[in-house]
């Protein structure tokens, strides 16, 4: 049987804006590619060395504004106008692929009073509501 993981087993990286080491989940990673061009990388799965922020809006745009990013890659980096509009962008696209994947599965519960007795039952893990 698994152990859990405990919080020593959670891989933490260090923010160029803070320079407190946070967990992974809570980053946002970014990796220097062609023209010296710096993307965001939502996923983890670009090659090359990461460049790690702390997934706050305010955050990336002060690496952007302190010219951070050029820092820590130790050369010269371009960032395109709208970079941080341009990662909310990525996130949101990625979070409606999540729940269509749900939806997909069966494992999203949608409905008043589905959703009633999931969250009574304590089996939900997550419970998003619409605002308009």
């Amino acid at each position: 049987m698994s152990q859990p993981a405990s919080i020593k087993d959670t891989p933490e990286r260090r923010c160029i804006v803070t320079g407190d080491s946070f967990l992974k989940d809570d980053m946002l990673r970014f990796v220097l590619g062609p023209g010296q061009r710096i993307y965001p990388d939502l996923a983890g799965k670009l090659p090359g060395k990461g460049i790690w922020v702390k997934a706050e809006k305010s955050l990336v745009e002060q690496a952007v504004k302190k010219n951070l990013f050029t820092r820590a890659a130790r050369i010269k980096t371009v960032i395109e106008s709208g970079f941080s509009e341009q990662i909310g962008t990525l996130m949101r696209q990625q979070l409606l692929q999540m729940i269509g994947m749900l939806r997909k599965s069966g494992q999203l519960v949608s409905g008043f009073e589905k959703v009633k007795e999931t969250l009574e039952a304590g089996k939900a893990d997550m419970l998003i509501q619409a605002s308009d």
